[in-house]
């Protein structure tokens, strides 16, 4: 596992279950190309919120493993319906991941990165058939 996680990450983040990033991940961005803004963790656009217990989960980002996954998703959840779908293959150096249900979906999962990812944004490109 990467041992270079960014400053903001509290002790013990990524928890010790998750799974280096391997494999194909998707992830819902807001225009015709993914940028790095579709990239900022919750913990990082609102740095002033504890987020409690979520803690850890806010400094990750929300994907999926699972392409029909994404595409149930985009139907049920309101703020999805208007955004794409990229994806992106990810090696051990991309960080862990985990899966973390959520009440709209069980099959949600969170993403990690290390500080050695600059640029996430370049790792993905949207797919062609987004619903």
């Amino acid at each position: 596992m990467p041992r270079s996680w960014p400053e903001h990450f509290p002790a013990g983040c990524p928890p010790e279950e998750s799974e280096l990033a391997t494999g194909r991940i998707y992830r819902f961005v807001s225009g015709e190309a993914p940028t790095h803004d579709d990239f900022v963790s919750l913990q990082l656009e609102n740095p002033t919120n504890s987020y409690g217990r979520m803690a850890c989960q806010a400094c990750g980002l929300s994907v999926f493993r699972d392409w029909a996954v994404c595409l149930y998703s985009q139907k049920v959840v309101p703020a999805l319906k208007k955004k794409k779908i990229a994806f992106g293959d990810l090696t051990p150096d991309h960080g862990a991941v985990m899966p973390t249900p959520s009440k709209m979906t069980e099959r949600h999962h969170t993403w990690w990165l290390p500080d050695t990812v600059d640029a996430p944004e370049d790792l993905f490109i949207i797919a062609e058939d987004n619903g």
